[in-house]
């Protein structure tokens, strides 16, 4: 997997990919992607 971080002010902004299983075929690995934003006060 990979992710990066950006900050604009107070405001932080995660994104990247993570792999993972899937449990209807786990033999086959997938990546699935996320993002996370945070405002900090």
């Amino acid at each position: 997997g990979n992710a990066s971080a950006t900050k604009d002010g107070s405001h932080y902004k995660i994104t990247g990919t993570a792999p993972g299983v899937d449990m209807a075929n786990p033999m086959s690995p997938v990546n699935k992607s996320f993002e996370i934003e945070v405002t900090c006060s």
